[in-house]
């Protein structure tokens, strides 16, 4: 018998008695049974299997007879039905109304939208924070992270690694070790209990107190260097020829002196009166001198006020002492210019004024004339 045909069953067929029954296999791989029909020819069943009839069998199936551990009817088979929930259905909804509450509206006071919102966002940062802590360096890396730090970027004086940064190499102290070592036991000596008595902690103190005593003074050395610096550059520039006009100048000018009055009050000042008008002179100058004029024939002790800003709203900016002694004697009065021992600083188109006080409460006469300095500063 061939591959494609095998013995299945006998049965008794009519007139032919008992024949055999053979099952022939299809192209399709499905074994068919053969039989003779009426026209004796050899024939297989043409009829296909049902395949409802297939699904309604496989329903049908009795799990009962479905015993193997892990197979699909046994799974089946072993499933709960009411049994695992409970069967009183009244109880149970009792139940329920216990454990949740009948209050619906106390239920959705509570559970609002925004709580549940709130919820929803710590839960997110729950959920965040467990990928930081996933996120952290190991033990391992946290022991290593000191060690592999670079230096060069703490810069900060005063910090670990800052000084540890500055601490010097072999490049400072040399690389012959035995003669640093024999020149270092000759520096010292070789008696540690004297060295330790001489170098206490009070005098390493004093020296550090004197240390920073030196680097104080340096800070001031520096800083008186750098003012020296700048007067020399303002002395080297009065003393700069300069062919168009000339340094020094006298106001009022080109004509007679400012009068100014004193008053009837000893040592109260009389009224101010203009030297130097606003917008006379368009450029920074300063005040160098001054020449006060009294031609009576009196003794008189005087302080002279000048001061800058606007009429009736001037401030002082200096006062200056005069005397003027008469002798009948001398048969004539001397007037000198008092020159200043620090030029004083005026801004350009700046209105400067003048007035007087004595020792006298009698109203006198004076006449003030300033000298300034308008370029070359």
């Amino acid at each position: 018998m061939s591959e494609r045909t095998k013995v299945v069953e006998t049965e008794t067929s009519g007139e032919y008695g008992e024949q055999v029954i053979v099952h022939g296999k299809t192209s399709g791989g499905v074994y068919k049974p053969i039989y003779i029909g009426d026209d004796g020819k050899v024939k297989i069943d043409p009829v296909p299997p049902d395949v409802y009839a297939i699904a309604d069998q496989n329903w049908d199936e009795l799990l009962a007879g479905h015993v193997t551990v892990g197979s699909a009817g046994k799974k089946l088979s072993d499933i709960p039905t009411t049994a695992m929930r409970g069967t009183d259905n009244a109880l149970l909804a009792a139940s329920y109304e216990t454990e949740r509450g009948t209050n619906n509206a106390a239920l959705a006071s509570v559970c609002t939208e925004d709580r549940l919102a709130a919820l929803d966002t710590v839960i997110a940062e729950i959920d965040a924070n467990e990928a930081l802590i996933e996120a952290l360096p190991n033990d391992a890396d946290i022991g290593d992270l000191p060690w592999n730090e670079l230096l060069s970027g703490h810069v900060t004086v005063g910090s670990a690694g800052k000084k540890l940064s500055d601490i010097p190499t072999t490049a400072m102290r040399g690389t012959d070790n035995a003669l640093l070592a024999a020149s270092y036991e000759t520096e010292r000596g070789t008696n540690n209990a004297a060295l330790a008595s001489v170098c206490t902690e009070a005098r390493l103190a004093a020296l550090d107190t004197v240390i920073a005593e030196i680097d104080a003074n340096e800070t001031k050395i520096d800083t008186v260097d750098t003012v020296v610096d700048a007067i020399k550059i303002i002395t080297d520039k009065l003393y700069t020829k300069n062919d168009v006009t000339p340094y020094y100048k006298t106001y009022p000018a080109g004509g007679a002196p400012t009068g100014i009055v004193s008053s009837t009050t000893a040592w109260s000042y009389g009224s101010w009166a203009e030297v130097i008008a606003a917008g006379a002179i368009n450029t920074t100058f300063w005040l160098v001198g001054y020449m006060i004029i009294h031609e009576q024939a009196v003794s008189v002790s005087a302080q002279l006020s000048i001061g800058i800003g606007a009429a009736a709203s001037e401030t002082e900016i200096v006062y200056l002492p005069y005397r003027h002694a008469y002798v009948t004697a001398q048969g004539s009065l001397l007037h000198q210019t008092v020159m200043l021992p620090i030029l004083y600083r005026i801004v350009a188109n700046t209105r400067v004024a003048a007035r007087i006080r004595d020792h006298e409460a009698v109203a006198r006469n004076y006449s003030v004339y300033l000298l300034v300095i308008t370029e070359g500063l």
